[in-house]
């Protein structure tokens, strides 16, 4: 009988002839060896292991550190090569993609703007390109959507409505953007073609930019 709150120390069996695997993990492979081997282990085997750990350095060891294995039990491993693959990150918002990097242990990130059909903000490649082994001091370059390049705003005077119309729309103006209004035809004009422009030609039509065409009628 005890007090209740009493602390109660508990002694746990091994199996015989067992002994628990050291701690090697962050140790160089040479020393992580020696390390087993001292404390005898008679099977180290040793894989690569894709890490940006320090190239040579002991990431895991199967079985785990502190499991109790006979003496003969087969030990691995698990050695940094130093670089992983490079994630693909095309396609991802910037933001997503720095995350996705940092994640993975990468924290040299650069990032140029380009021009793109793609969304504004969207990763279109990086350099290096998926795929590629990366180390952790690796500078990466995301190459970002800038949306499409600006176009100029053509030259409409004397061009039908219609054609104008649909030569502002393939080159980004919104419809809801382009205001048409009607004027009586002055001597020598066509009615039906554009005679006046709010914007003058060469512009770069930026999205959201209101195009006024004056009709003859």
């Amino acid at each position: 009988m005890v007090d209740e709150g009493t602390e109660v120390g508990l002694t746990v069996g091994v199996a015989p002839d067992t002994i628990a695997v050291p701690n090697v993990v962050g140790l160089d492979e040479e020393r992580a060896r020696s390390t087993l081997e001292e404390a005898g282990f008679t099977s180290i085997n040793s894989r690569q292991a894709e890490s940006l750990e320090e190239e040579g350095q002991v990431v895991a060891v199967d079985p785990g550190e502190g499991e109790q294995v006979e003496p003969s039990t087969p030990l691995t491993l698990q050695v940094s090569t130093g670089t992983i693959e490079m994630p693909d990150v095309t396609g991802q918002n910037q933001d997503a993609a720095t995350q996705t990097l940092q994640s993975a242990g990468i924290s040299n990130i650069a990032t140029e703007e380009v021009d793109s059909d793609q969304p504004a903000g969207t990763v279109v490649t990086s350099n290096p390109a998926a795929g590629n082994q990366v180390g952790a001091d690796t500078r990466v370059v995301l190459q970002v959507s800038g949306g499409p390049a600006a176009e100029p705003m053509p030259d409409l005077i004397g061009v039908p409505e219609a054609d104008a119309r649909s030569g502002l729309v393939a080159r980004g103006v919104s419809p809801a953007d382009i205001v048409v209004q009607y004027v009586p035809a002055e001597p020598g004009e066509v009615p039906g073609e554009v005679v006046e422009q709010s914007v003058d030609p060469g512009t770069e039509l930026t999205p959201g930019t209101t195009v006024t065409l004056t009709v003859a009628q």
